[in-house]
């Protein structure tokens, strides 16, 4: 299954199966999405509308005891008493536990779209980085884009040959960076006879 983006009408569509208590299946199978998805979605989207420091309650050994038989010594108060302060709890741990809502989980998803191309590594002139790069390609070494790319990755500063690559081919120094690429930053033609070759041996592979 392709990977799918959830739109809000989608996350409406999950905060009301999750209040109808409907499974994750469930939710998945109406969006034609697969489970995992919807888990992954529910996860990464979910927020906690009100801190509470409960972590964990504890059901009262009390509950579990059957005191019809009991009735005229005492316990059965103190039972329904201790039910009444067991449900009270189990209200605050859900206050404190993450909730899906639907608006809130677009703004995360919106926001973390707007992180993640900032966080993409654009390369433009005048930029610190692209000055480097452009002293690496035209030092007399010669690096190509690929070496480049490689190199930068071992001081972990990631950008891909293909940005670098784009980047020439916008920049205003285009035609001086690129008279020093192996092939003029043009695409290395094979020969016909070796794309033969190529489909040859491809044809082999797929009918022996």
């Amino acid at each position: 299954m392709s990977h799918h983006h959830f739109t809000l009408e989608d996350r409406n569509s999950i905060q009301y199966g999750l209040e109808r208590k409907e499974s994750k299946r469930e939710i998945a199978r109406y969006l034609g999405v697969s489970h995992t998805a919807i888990n992954n979605e529910i996860r990464h989207n979910s927020v906690l509308l009100e801190i509470i420091t409960t972590t964990r309650v504890n059901k009262p050994r009390i509950l579990s005891l059957d005191l019809r038989t009991r009735r005229g010594k005492g316990e059965v108060p103190e039972k329904l008493m201790a039910s009444e302060r067991y449900k009270q709890r189990l209200a605050r741990f859900a206050r404190g536990k993450p909730v899906y809502v639907a608006e809130v989980a677009q703004t995360l998803y919106l926001e973390r779209r707007i992180d993640a191309s900032q966080n993409n590594c654009r390369l433009n002139d005048g930029d610190e980085l692209s000055d480097n790069i452009a002293n690496l390609l035209l030092n007399k070494a010669k690096d190509s884009p690929e070496q480049i790319a490689a190199n930068l990755r071992k001081i972990d500063i990631h950008v891909s040959h293909q940005t670098i690559y784009r980047w020439i081919r916008r920049s205003k120094r285009r035609k001086e960076l690129e008279a020093r690429l192996r092939r003029r930053g043009k695409r290395y033609r094979y020969l016909s006879d070796t794309v033969n070759n190529w489909n040859k041996t491809k044809k082999q592979k797929e009918y022996p």
